[in-house]
């Protein structure tokens, strides 16, 4: 961990009502960064562009680009459709 020692120092001396908030504002933070990253991802495609991704089971899959939805990419393959979070796709 990289955390620096006065940070260690702060939270050991924090209550318990204390502590949960801190928690919820990291929540959030953390949140919110991922909210930014997808967005940005998400720019990077266009209905049409052929992209490729890996499936939970590790299968290869590729396809093009249907829809853009408000959070996920919808793909088209020869078999399927499938919603896509725009992190783990890659144009082909």
């Amino acid at each position: 961990m990289n955390i620096p020692k006065n940070v260690l120092n702060a939270i050991e001396k924090m209550s318990s009502d204390e502590l949960r908030e801190l928690n919820t504002v990291i929540v959030d933070t953390v949140n919110s960064r991922r909210r930014l990253k997808n967005i940005n991802a998400k720019r990077a495609f266009s209905v049409g562009d052929q992209v490729a991704f890996n499936t939970r089971n590790g299968e290869f899959v590729s396809g093009i680009v249907s829809k853009i939805n408000k959070v996920n990419i919808k793909v088209k393959t020869g078999r399927a459709t499938w919603t896509v979070s725009p992190n783990l796709l890659n144009k082909v």
